[in-house]
């Protein structure tokens, strides 16, 4: 007869995963894990909490939440700069978190910090092109939004998410976004 193996798989709870936070004085706060995966976006006061991300990230898997480099020119590229496929080293400080490294030509550095006094944060990049020639480049953004409570959101994604509402706008400097 064959010899059974008798194993336990558990998921790790928040406090084990070893993340990595964010925080100001407004009860925003950012978590990422070690590896560089944006875990959650959060707010919390006195009412209660709120989770902005829908789903949060995984040590295994990574998550939703990253930032593309798109590149044109001769040999256009398109490279994930933040988030579980980013080639770049990742930092983390009390003042916020940074992502750097190269694609093809061009050096990254991408930092994400928080206001100090009002519920808002930052996405900061800086690309340097060591190259001649002038190339086009632009950035996406990709960001799950759940804004519930962080149980409401875990038992049912697809359903939270009917709730929420996008539309595009139109900017004078910046164009549609």
């Amino acid at each position: 007869m064959p010899t059974r193996l008798n194993r336990k798989l558990q998921m790790p709870r928040r406090d084990d995963l070893g993340l990595l936070t964010i925080a100001n004085g407004t009860g925003l706060s950012i978590s990422a894990l070690p590896n560089g995966t944006l875990f959650s976006i959060d707010y919390g006061d006195s009412l209660g909490s709120v989770q902005i991300n829908q789903i949060q990230g995984s040590p295994l898997s990574g998550g939703v939440g990253r930032l593309y480099l798109r590149i044109g020119g001769k040999k256009p590229a398109t490279a994930e700069i933040v988030g579980p496929r980013a080639q770049g080293k990742f930092g983390f400080s009390e003042a916020g978190f940074s992502w750097s490294g190269n694609v093809a030509d061009i050096r990254y550095q991408v930092s994400l910090v928080l206001a100090p006094s009002e519920t808002t944060w930052f996405w900061h990049v800086t690309l340097a092109h060591s190259g001649t020639e002038k190339l086009p480049a632009d950035l996406v953004l990709v960001q799950d939004i759940g804004l519930g409570d962080r149980g409401f959101l875990m038992n049912s994604e697809a359903y939270a998410s009917q709730y929420v509402d996008h539309h595009i706008a139109q900017h004078p400097v910046f164009g549609l976004w």
